[in-house]
């Protein structure tokens, strides 16, 4: 035993000698290993930088794109002084992999300029491929924040291509795939003894690669030329928003959004916003005193008075000015239950006795007709220390962030009278078109969900997109589908404001799996507790998490998402095909002046075809190459009823 034991040590003694180095890999796998890169020798490649390797460590890295056929990088093994015995020397080449910028890409690697195997970005702890008699072995050893992968790459090469005192030239190059996904060479040394199965488990690499590959190809579709589902051809959309306007937003939602550069949507109670000329309480005033009731002077008559059909929708909404034995209004806790009566045909006897029982419960009223009467500050609930103003607004939107009507009042609008109902949205559209000079306000949420069908018919004819979904059930729109939305997220709130950020983290990954709109709506961002409230630090890490995931995420704000989406409901793409260029054209039915996102068309190309251009006019516009259950297609924006894309290839 000992003598086998000292032939062991002798045996390796010569190999490192001769400048081969043992690595603990699975048996059988390969003949005689040495490092695949000299450490003497010039590195050159497209690009280069500090950047973390298998180890976790930052060393000198050098990386290429493949995104129009120019990118590379290339490197020498040692020397190979002598051959041994075996069919093939393996090449352990510390390397990483950008996959979190997706899957669709190829690496062609040669050997001494001649090519040997083509490389797509790794999606299993261990990934394999083959050509020209070259076997590469791709072991994952660590799985970065980002979701990019990096790990020992084992390039077995034929004894038959090898000389003796030379070495071999090995080029990576990144083919025309129009991809960010990077191919990354570590100037590290491999060490000797390194165990990649205790590696891989202790870094949770299977686990974290199963997560990030699980939706390998972006927008799944049967056919390959499509208008993609979502912009870029991702696989889900997401927006962000907030309801009300609080002061919180101003200092921390939309400036964290900026720093990762994503735009966001604040619906502002306009009535709250220092400088509106109508504010809310004045607004609600105005209700109190159109409807002419006698709140102040013969409270008890009204209280004993009875609900009928034909003064039920005023005695509705007169709950917004009830005090109740609690001391506090709650009014729209209590008219939530009232959610579900959104026409005439729905008051019911049952519904006249709640509402007349709301009244009995009721021991006096907040806002009298009186003129100028305002209603208590604990009701109008401004919070966050202070209101808004209009310059904090034009900010917002000067950061490339959008401001939209949440109404004037914050009240159940869809309980008003017509002409009350249109001066709550209008008034609130108006306001925020003056306060900020060219900007059109298209957007709108309902407050609580509260709709009716006059509503919802008044909101479809004077806004483009209603966030909250209520309008649904009286307006048909395609676009809501639930193969393309998902329900709403409101933050915040019960258990998911206990378990945020995981619980939103999950959201996300539920909507890249179904492939669906996630639109997520906050109230404040304070470093406290409370109903309705986000950690600033908590939504940080959230944003982390979708950065982590952006090759599969189209972020935009929920107006253009709809838009995006509307339009591809409505569009019809043309394409026809010549020996050696393809035409390709979109026309719809919508008003272009209002429905103006370019959309992202895909196209398939000959299998055959390696230089693909698209051209407008003769002029070469962007587009990238991608790749889809082997075939191969072209991926551009363009516009509607705009000029046609010419397709050249090979």
């Amino acid at each position: 035993m000992r003598i086998a034991e000292m032939m062991k040590t002798l045996f390796l003694l010569i190999l490192y000698c001769i400048g081969f180095q043992p690595t603990v890999l699975p048996a059988g796998e390969h003949n005689a290993i040495m490092q695949g890169v000299d450490p003497q020798s010039e590195v050159k490649a497209e690009k280069k930088g500090k950047y973390v390797c298998y180890t976790g460590e930052k060393v000198s890295s050098y990386y290429e794109y493949p995104t129009d056929g120019t990118g590379f990088v290339e490197w020498r093994t040692p020397v190979i002084d002598k051959l041994p015995e075996g069919e093939s020397i393996t090449f352990t080449v510390p390397c990483g992999f950008g996959i979190s910028k997706g899957f669709l890409a190829e690496h062609e690697l040669l050997i001494d300029q001649k090519p040997a195997v083509v490389i797509s970005p790794p999606q299993k702890i261990t990934q394999e491929w083959s050509g020209n008699g070259v076997k590469v072995v791709f072991h994952a050893l660590r799985v970065d924040d980002c979701y990019d992968v990096f790990g020992l790459m084992f390039v077995s090469v034929p004894k038959d291509r090898i000389v003796p005192g030379k070495y071999l030239t090995l080029t990576m190059n990144g083919r025309k795939c129009g991809s960010e996904s990077w191919f990354m060479l570590s100037s590290i040394s491999v060490a000797s003894d390194l165990d990649i199965a205790g590696i891989q488990k202790k870094n949770l690499v299977a686990e974290k690669l199963e997560k990030q590959a699980k939706p390998v190809v972006p927008d799944k579709a049967e056919s390959l030329t499509r208008i993609c589902k979502w912009r870029g051809g991702k696989c889900a959309a997401l927006s962000f928003a907030t309801d009300d306007g609080h002061v919180s937003v101003i200092k921390a939602f939309h400036p964290i959004l900026t720093e990762y550069g994503y735009p966001g949507t604040s619906y502002v109670i306009t009535g709250r916003v220092q400088g509106s000329k109508v504010s809310r309480a004045s607004a609600i005033n105005k209700y109190s005193r159109y409807f002419k009731t006698p709140l102040a002077g013969e409270w008890e008559k009204a209280k004993a008075g009875k609900s009928t059909k034909e003064n039920f929708w005023e005695r509705l909404f007169l709950v917004h000015f009830l005090k109740f034995p609690d001391g506090t209004p709650k009014s729209e806790i209590r008219l939530q239950n009232f959610n579900a009566v959104t026409d005439d045909d729905k008051v019911t006897g049952e519904r006249l006795s709640q509402l007349d029982q709301l009244f009995r419960e009721a021991v006096g009223v907040y806002c009298p007709p009186e003129e100028n009467q305002i209603p208590p500050e604990k009701w109008l609930r401004e919070g966050d220390n202070r209101p808004t103003n209009w310059d904090d607004w034009r900010d917002v939107v000067k950061a490339g962030h959008a401001v939209a009507s949440h109404t004037v009042s914050h009240g159940f609008t869809g309980f008003l009278p017509p002409e009350l109902m249109e001066f709550e949205i209008m008034e609130s559209k108006r306001e925020i078109e003056a306060q900020i000079p060219g900007y059109a306000c298209n957007a709108i949420a309902l407050p609580c969900g509260n709709c009716t069908k006059p509503l919802a018919e008044l909101v479809g004819s004077r806004f483009v997109y209603e966030r909250s979904g209520t309008v649904l059930p009286y307006v048909k729109i395609p676009e809501y589908d639930n193969t393309t939305r998902a329900g709403r997220l409101s933050m915040g709130y019960g258990k998911q404001a206990k378990a945020f950020p995981a619980y939103a983290d999950d959201a996300v990954e539920s909507a890249i799996t179904a492939g669906v709109w996630l639109p997520e709506v906050y109230h404040t961002f304070k470093d406290e507790d409370g109903a309705g409230n986000i950690r600033p630090a908590h939504f940080r890490q959230h944003l982390d998490y979708i950065k982590a995931r952006g090759f599969f995420l189209w972020v935009a704000l929920g107006e253009d998402i709809f838009k995006y989406t509307r339009q591809r409901l409505h569009s019809e793409l043309k394409v026809v095909r010549a020996e050696k260029s393809i035409s390709v054209s979109l026309t719809d039915d919508l008003d272009n002046a209002i429905y103006n996102q370019p959309l992202t068309v895909q196209v398939e190309v000959p299998p055959g075809s390696m230089l693909v251009d698209c051209f407008i006019d003769g002029k070469v516009i962007p587009c990238e190459y991608v790749i889809e259950n082997g075939m191969k297609a072209v991926r551009f924006e363009m516009l509607i009823d705009g000029k046609a894309v010419e397709i050249r290839h090979d």
